[in-house]
C-alpha cells in the first residue's frame, strides 16, 4: 500500500490516509451543518486481509 501511495513507510502512509479521511469528514459535516461537526470511527477503515 505504501508503494501505491508513493511512500516507503507503511505506518506513516496509513496514518496520513486516515488523517485525510477524517479531515474530509469533518469538513464535509461542517459544510452540511456547522453546529454538528463530527467524524466517527467508521470514517476510515483499513484492514490487512492477507492470509
Amino acid at each position: 500500500m505504501a508503494a501505491l501511495c508513493g511512500g516507503e513507510d507503511l505506518g506513516l502512509t496509513v496514518r496520513d490516509l486516515v488523517n485525510g479521511a477524517v479531515e474530509t469528514a469533518v469538513r464535509t459535516s461542517r459544510a452540511l451543518d456547522p453546529n454538528r461537526v463530527y467524524a466517527d470511527n467508521a470514517t476510515a477503515l483499513l484492514a490487512d486481509l492477507a492470509p
